[in-house]
């Protein structure tokens, strides 16, 4: 990932950036409420099944919108996010769910060496890779922090779906913006199924 100082951060506006844990909470929780997110983490959470005293890793995972469910069904979760004041919200709505002692929570601007000496269950890295600068690395970190024959879940917007053709086509070729990413500013990059795969 970018150095701190490079990395392109959301703005004030954003949940994220709130300095009120209730509030960005609250903001948080109506996004992740949208039906298409809602759907992906209900996804998510169906694919791996039970797992209770398992050891998960939920990479940018934010404020805990999988980090907390996973806490809830048994599971001994590590958090890892660059924001400090989005680990801020974790532990608010952690301690709010009674799963505080179940969630370990690292701020890290890259993969944490600690986690190398790490193996984990299921390693999750939902909408982060899309912002991380040295995404080959950051790959081969999550792949080695895994326990033989553990589940590695990694989602990311897809360049080539009707929504980022449609609306990535008139960023380019009608408003001059060639450099589009999405809908959000500190994407670097898209994917494709198969772009993905050969990382």
């Amino acid at each position: 990932m970018k150095l701190s100082e490079e990395r392109i951060r959301y703005d004030g506006s954003h949940w994220s950036r709130e300095e009120d844990e209730k509030k960005a909470l609250d903001q948080y929780l109506l996004l992740g409420d949208r039906a298409f997110n809602r759907t992906k983490s209900n996804l998510i959470l169906s694919m791996t099944g039970d797992v209770s005293g398992k050891k998960v890793l939920d990479y940018g995972g934010g404020a805990g919108i999988m980090a907390i469910p996973y806490a809830k069904a048994g599971a001994d979760v590590v958090l890892v996010d660059a924001e400090a004041n989005a680990l801020r919200t974790a532990r608010f709505y952690a301690r709010r769910e009674g799963v505080e002692a179940n969630i370990r929570m690292i701020q890290s601007e890259s993969f944490p060496p600690a986690l190398k000496d790490e193996r984990f269950d299921i390693v999750l890295a939902k909408d982060i890779i899309e912002h991380i600068q040295e995404d080959q690395q950051f790959l081969s970190d999550l792949f080695n922090c895994q326990h033989r024959g553990g589940i590695l879940l990694l989602s990311t917007q897809n360049s080539r779906s009707l929504n980022y053709l449609l609306e990535g086509s008139y960023q380019k070729y009608w408003c001059g913006n060639t450099g589009w990413c999405g809908w959000d500013n500190t994407h670097l990059r898209f994917y494709t199924p198969a772009s993905l795969t050969q990382n």
